[in-house]
């Protein structure tokens, strides 16, 4: 059953019902990309999130749509694009935008984009993308070397922690990781 409303009719709304807001989200803003093509992925995803937003009334809605938001970025920035479709190769700009927009969430929320568990998935989101932009978002593998204790507390608790900035590798990351970090905090302490 496709909605007949001719705006939305893209939409398959008993299909959507059955999605987690996680990925209904992603699948919204990945159909009106693909069958507008209007906007960059990135631009319609901040749209999607937003007009949901707009109809947010409950602070449980709040919280579910920044959880959601969260999860979605960071599975995204797992993800590998094809070169052909490069679908999740943010450019700089977008992810400025994008993170601007976890930052206006979490704010609403009242959450710390510098406490935990928020702080290490922001971390590890931002350096994913970071790492993924090196030689143009290619597919190659990226290999962090960790001590044994680190990677068996890392599999327990889901989470690797960065003790020194001074760790990576490249100045260039390094920089870019600071300003990404340094940005979302000024986002949640002012915005």
């Amino acid at each position: 059953m496709i909605n007949s409303d001719k705006k939305d009719a893209y939409r398959v709304i008993p299909y959507e019902q059955g999605l987690m807001l996680p990925m209904r989200l992603y699948h919204l803003a990945y159909q009106k990309f693909t069958i507008e093509k209007e906007k960059t992925f990135a631009e319609q995803l901040i749209e999607i999130v937003e007009k949901t937003l707009e109809m947010c009334q409950e602070e449980e809605e709040i919280n579910s749509l920044t959880h959601s938001y969260t999860s979605m970025l960071f599975d995204i920035s797992n993800m590998h694009g094809s070169k052909r479709e490069k679908l999740w190769e943010f450019t700089r700009e977008e992810l400025h935008k994008l993170l601007e927009l976890e930052a206006k969430l979490l704010k609403m929320n009242k959450q710390c984009a510098n406490i935990r568990p928020v702080k290490g998935v922001l971390m590890m989101m931002i350096s994913n993308f970071i790492l993924k932009s090196r030689n143009g978002y290619n597919n190659d593998y990226i290999c962090k070397y960790l001590p044994i204790d680190v990677a068996k507390s890392s599999i327990n608790n889901h989470q690797i922690w960065m003790k020194k900035q001074n760790s990576l590798m490249m100045k260039e990351n390094k920089k870019l990781f600071q300003n990404y970090l340094r940005t979302l905090h000024g986002f949640i302490m002012i915005g």
